[in-house]
C-alpha cells in the first residue's frame, strides 16, 4: 500500500510542471534515434519506442544475434540514415535494423580497449583509449568499413595524452574534439586510478594532440546526450553542468527539487525543449519530460581550466625558483667547513665518531697542518718492511679508499673528501689533496 501512495504522491507532484511520465520495462540499454524522434528501449526480445512529440509508447518484436551480450556496454552512434551499437573491451559492431541486431564488423579484438570512448567523424567510426591485457591504450583506432576491421589513425603522436579510460569525448567544431575525464593509473600500479584533470584536443586537420588547459574541478559526472552538441553533464552532486571551453567557463545550473528524482545509471536527454531521464519508484521504472528550463535556467559561472599558457608561466617560475634556491643551498654548503677531530682510535664530528686504525691515523694527521701531502711523505709513515713493495702500494690505495668512506660516513656526504693529481715538478709523484671544506684537529 505504502509503494502505491509514493507513486501517487510521484505523480501528482510531477503533473505541477506539464511533465509526462511513461511507465517502461526493464531493458538491457536505451538510446534516441533522431530518425524517429523516439527514445529506444532494447530488451532480449523486445524494441520499445517512446515518442518525444507525444509520449505514445509502442512495441516490437526484436532479434539480437548470439554475439550480442547483454553484459558489455555499448555505444549507441547515428550516421546519417544508420544506427549502430559500437562494444567496449571488444572489437563487435552491430547495425541496428527494423527488427534485428546484426554484426557487421569482423574483428578478433576480444578483452581490449574496455572503457574506450567512441565517437564519430566524417561518417567513420572511432575509438579512443581503454585497457586490456595489463595495457593502457593511447591511441585513435577508426572502423574501416570496407574491410569491416578496426585500424590505428596515424598522426603527430607528440603531446598525445596518457591511455584513458572512460573520457567524455565532446566536437567543438568541424575538425576539433575536446577529450575530457576519464582516468589512468598510478605508474607501476595498475590497481590505483588517477582521475584525468587535462583536458586534450585533437584536430583532424592538423592530425595533432594539444592540450587546452587542467581543470581543478572533480568530475563525477555521466554526459547528457543532446541534438545541440552542447557539453552538458549531471554531476554525481545532482547538478546540471555546462562547459563552455572556447570561453573557458563553467556553469553550474541551480538545482530543482527533481534533480534527486534522476537516475544516474541511465542515460539523460535534452532533446528540443525537453529534459529527458528515468526515475525509479519503488520498484517501478518511468521514462519522464520535463520542460528544459526546469533544469537549466539560472547558473553560477566559473573558470573552467587553468590555460596552458598560464600553467607554462608557472612552471618557468617554479623551476626558476627551485634552481635559485638548489644554487643556494650548493653555495651554502660548498662554504661550509666541517671540523673533524681526529685521535688514535676515532674521527668525530659533532656527536658522531667512528673507529679508526693506527695506518688511518698516522695518514690522518699527515693533512692537520696542510691539506696537501706527497706520496712519498705516506710511505714513510704506512709502508711496512715485511712487505713487498707491490703489497705496500696495494695497501696504501687501499687506506685511502678506506678514509674516503669512512670519511664520507661521517659527515653524509657525496664526493671523496681525499683526491690525488700528478706533481707539477716530477710527474712521478702524485699529490694527495684533502678537500678545503675538512679542517681535521689533533685530539690524541
Amino acid at each position: 500500500m505504502g509503494k502505491y501512495i509514493y507513486i501517487l504522491i510521484f505523480l501528482i507532484v510531477y503533473s505541477s510542471w506539464s511533465q509526462h511520465s511513461v511507465k517502461v520495462p526493464d531493458f538491457i540499454l536505451d538510446y534516441y534515434d533522431s530518425h524517429s524522434k523516439t527514445i529506444k528501449l532494447l530488451t532480449n526480445d523486445k524494441i520499445y519506442s517512446v515518442s518525444i512529440d507525444d509520449y505514445s509508447f509502442s512495441e516490437e518484436d526484436f532479434f539480437l544475434p548470439q554475439s550480442f551480450d547483454s553484459k558489455n556496454k555499448y555505444s549507441h552512434v547515428q550516421i546519417k540514415q544508420k544506427s549502430f551499437l559500437v562494444t567496449s573491451g571488444k572489437g563487435d559492431v552491430f547495425e541496428i535494423k527494423t527488427n534485428k541486431l546484426i554484426r557487421i564488423d569482423q574483428s578478433s579484438v576480444n578483452n581490449f580497449f574496455i572503457g574506450s570512448s567512441t565517437f564519430t567523424h566524417n561518417d567513420t567510426l572511432f575509438k579512443f583509449g581503454g585497457y586490456g591485457y595489463w595495457t593502457l591504450f593511447n591511441k585513435i583506432i577508426f572502423f574501416d568499413s570496407l574491410s569491416k576491421q578496426w585500424e590505428l589513425y596515424k598522426y603527430d603522436y607528440n603531446d598525445e595524452p596518457p591511455g584513458l579510460m572512460q573520457s567524455q569525448i565532446f566536437k567543438i567544431s568541424d575538425d576539433k574534439y575536446y577529450f575530457i575525464n576519464g582516468q589512468d593509473f598510478k605508474q607501476g600500479n595498475p590497481l590505483i586510478p588517477n582521475k584525468n584533470k587535462h583536458i586534450y584536443e585533437f584536430n583532424f586537420t592538423k592530425k595533432k594532440w594539444a592540450i587546452i588547459g587542467e581543470s581543478q574541478l572533480d568530475f563525477k559526472t555521466k554526459k547528457i546526450l543532446n541534438d545541440e552538441e552542447r557539453i552538458l553533464m549531471f554531476s554525481k552532486s545532482r547538478e546540471v553542468l555546462e562547459l563552455l571551453p572556447l570561453e573557458n567557463k563553467l556553469l553550474k545550473y541551480n538545482p530543482s527539487s527533481l534533480n534527486n528524482n534522476v537516475s544516474i545509471n541511465n542515460n539523460v536527454y535534452l532533446i528540443g525543449n525537453n529534459f529527458i531521464y528515468f526515475s525509479d519508484i519503488g520498484n517501478e521504472l518511468y521514462l519522464n519530460f520535463f520542460p528544459s528550463d526546469i533544469f537549466i535556467k539560472t547558473f553560477n559561472k566559473q573558470v573552467l581550466f587553468t590555460t596552458s599558457n598560464n600553467l607554462l608561466w608557472l612552471g618557468v617560475l617554479l623551476i626558476s625558483f627551485l634552481l635559485l634556491f638548489t644554487f643556494y643551498l650548493l653555495k651554502k654548503k660548498r662554504n661550509k667547513t666541517y671540523m673533524v677531530s681526529v685521535s688514535q682510535d676515532y674521527i668525530s664530528y659533532r656527536r658522531k665518531r667512528i673507529k679508526i686504525n693506527l695506518d688511518e691515523f698516522n695518514v690522518l694527521k699527515l693533512f692537520i697542518q696542510t691539506n696537501k701531502t706527497e706520496s712519498n711523505k705516506l710511505d714513510d709513515v704506512i709502508f711496512k718492511n715485511d712487505l713487498s713493495r707491490g703489497s705496500n702500494y696495494k695497501n696504501k690505495k687501499e687506506i685511502i679508499i678506506r678514509l674516503n668512506g669512512l670519511l664520507k660516513e661521517l659527515l653524509n656526504i657525496v664526493e671523496n673528501p681525499i683526491t690525488s693529481t700528478k706533481s707539477d715538478l716530477d710527474s712521478r709523484l702524485k699529490i694527495f689533496i684533502l678537500t678545503n671544506f675538512i679542517k681535521l684537529g689533533d685530539k690524541s
